[in-house]
């Protein structure tokens, strides 16, 4: 272990492209050091060996972090290993803090939702990431939206409206009208990358067949009128996209930017 990390986050992947890796992970894709440290971390953890969870602990490699956290806390009660998780997550910065955080989601499933949302709101914006893996979940969903709401990290809100769109989870929150509701909201947020992202999001989900957007037209053309002009021309194009036949209605002023939160 200590050989093939050389006690540095890139991992030996040079060597593993020569073939010495590749021989052993005949099927895996070595293209970083991530890709590096999580086949070693998943193949070392096979062993039932005290000394190789220590070690990987003390490696920046995020690939292994995963199997380092889950390797010292597998054998523990699921309170104690949910506490201990949170523990690493706040304490060890850097690769551990991230094996930790996604120890939580992976291994705990809905059981660490508490632990993730504690995280979050701590400004923790891994733990937002992390939420991914539980799928979809309506109780993690809530969370997010109540982040997306109040959370006073403007980076933690950032991350929420920033999806992936090729991800299944992305795809099943933006039809759900608690999370549209939500993002509705958001436009009027204090930070401007965050209104931005979520306006164009917003065009991009009106222009899907049976838009569940549509139920947000009202809301949507109060938004014409929106006080940051960079954010009027996403909202008509959503609007046209929905097929809108309402458009020239303007039916009262825009909504002022939220005071609530911190930009």
């Amino acid at each position: 272990v200590d050989e093939l990390f050389e006690q540095n986050g890139a991992g030996p992947i040079y060597r593993a492209k020569d073939g010495d890796l590749a021989l052993l992970f005949p099927n895996a894709k070595l293209k970083c050091g991530f890709d590096v440290g999580k086949c070693i971390g998943a193949k070392l953890s096979e062993f039932d060996d005290p000394s190789i969870a220590p070690r990987l602990r003390k490696i920046e490699n995020k690939g292994s972090a995963f199997y380092a956290v889950w390797m010292e806390v597998r054998d523990m009660k699921n309170e104690d290993a949910l506490r201990r998780c949170m523990e690493i997550a706040r304490n060890e910065p850097g690769a551990q803090s991230y094996g930790a955080i996604h120890c939580l989601s992976e291994i705990y499933g809905t059981a660490s939702i508490d632990a993730l949302d504690e995280l979050a709101l701590e400004g923790y914006i891994e733990a937002i990431v992390a939420f991914d893996d539980l799928d979809n979940n309506p109780e993690a969903l809530k969370r997010l939206c109540r982040h997306l709401y109040f959370n006073q990290n403007s980076q933690i809100r950032l991350k929420i409206v920033l999806p992936k769109i090729f991800e299944s989870v992305h795809a099943w929150r933006e039809k759900q009208p608690e999370f549209l509701s939500a993002m509705i909201t958001a436009l009027y947020d204090p930070n401007q990358d965050v209104r931005s992202s979520v306006a164009m999001s917003l065009r991009r989900i009106a222009n899907r067949t049976d838009s569940p957007l549509l139920s947000f037209e009202d809301d949507l053309l109060i938004a014409l009128n929106h006080p940051d002009k960079e954010i009027q021309p996403y909202i008509l194009q959503a609007l046209k996209n929905l097929g809108s036949t309402r458009i020239e209605e303007r039916i009262r002023e825009g909504l002022p930017i939220r005071t609530n939160l911190k930009e």
